[in-house]
Parts: C-alpha cells; sequence; structure tokens
C-alpha cells in the first residue's frame, strides 16, 4: 500500500512539473492541452519526425488524438529527414524545412531563433532536430523560459521529455534544421 502512495505522489510530481513547464512565461510561449501530448506515443524507434508532426496536428486540432498515420506509414525509416516534410500539406498544415545547412562555424545561428521568435509570436510550434545527451530527437518548441532558452517537449515511445536548454545545444551542435508550418 505504501509503495502505491509513493507512485501516486511521484506522478503528482511528475504532472505538476509537466504542468508549470507548459505554463506561459512570456508572450512567446503557446498554451496547450498537455493531455494531447501524455496521451501521444512515438511508435517505433526511428519515426520521431512523423511523430513530432502528429503532436503538432493534434494540437492545432486538425487530428483526433489517436491518429498515428504518419508513423505507422514511415515505421523506422532510417533515411528519413526533415526533408520528406518539406512543402507537403498534411490535413491542414504545410510544412517546410528551413536551415538545412551544413553545422559549424559559419552557421547562421542568429539568423534561426529569429526565426523561431517570429513562429513562437505567430503562435505556431517550431519542430527541431537536436542531438542532446539523450541521442538525437525531433522536439517541438513551444515557448521560452524565464532566462530566454526555448521549452520543448519529445516523445519516447509514450514517455514525455522536456527540454530547456535549446538554445544553448543548438550552438553546441553549430547549428539544425527546424521545420515550421502554416495553415
Amino acid at each position: 500500500m505504501k509503495k502505491l502512495g509513493a507512485i501516486s505522489i511521484l506522478f503528482f510530481i511528475h504532472q505538476l512539473i509537466f504542468l508549470t513547464a507548459c505554463t506561459p512565461e512570456s508572450n512567446d510561449t503557446i498554451s496547450f492541452d498537455k493531455d494531447i501530448i501524455d496521451k501521444h506515443s512515438q511508435l517505433f524507434p526511428l519515426s520521431m519526425i512523423p511523430s513530432a508532426v502528429e503532436m503538432v496536428l493534434k494540437l492545432n486540432h486538425k487530428v483526433p488524438v489517436d491518429y498515428y498515420d504518419n508513423q505507422k506509414m514511415w515505421r523506422n525509416n532510417r533515411d528519413g529527414s526533415f526533408l520528406n516534410y518539406d512543402s507537403v500539406s498534411v490535413n491542414g498544415l504545410r510544412f517546410y524545412q528551413k536551415f538545412n545547412l551544413n553545422r559549424g562555424e559559419n552557421f547562421p545561428i542568429d539568423q534561426l531563433f529569429t526565426t523561431i521568435d517570429q513562429e513562437l509570436s505567430e503562435k505556431r510550434f517550431v519542430l527541431i532536430s537536436l542531438n542532446t545527451n539523450r541521442s538525437w530527437g525531433v522536439y517541438v518548441i513551444y515557448g521560452k523560459t524565464e532566462n530566454g532558452d526555448y521549452a520543448a517537449f519529445t516523445k519516447a515511445g509514450k514517455k514525455t521529455l522536456m527540454e530547456s536548454s535549446v538554445k544553448e545545444i543548438v550552438r553546441q551542435m553549430k547549428g539544425t534544421d527546424i521545420m515550421i508550418y502554416s495553415d
């Protein structure tokens, strides 16, 4: 019985942390229904791109929460990239790959951050490819933290992972690509 109580407390703390992370810090943060993200899963180890697309579709109320068509088609595609979705319309949103450039000292990081800021100010999520200590993943940026960095989430199976050091990771990577969308 004590074990069940401890698990319940840990679950409550996790949900409180996630809810706090989803709370707007500024005008450049998008409020969203965290239940949509909690119910979403990354179905295959390599379906992170279509998983992120599906989360954006779900958060924009373009598909139901049980929608997984993109991941089911993609499965474990090793050769996929944001380019697969560039200029492609999916259920009412058209996606665009941006900053598909070589990473390095000449990568226009400030322009990348300006583009992300613009999308957030227009209340649009941004998909970003990150190499974190957990490995490569595709995150959905939803806003800014109190210190001006970006807040993002992704899924690893059913588990939701939060990241609040996106700018620092991008600087360490010396650039990355993003995906934006329009109605």
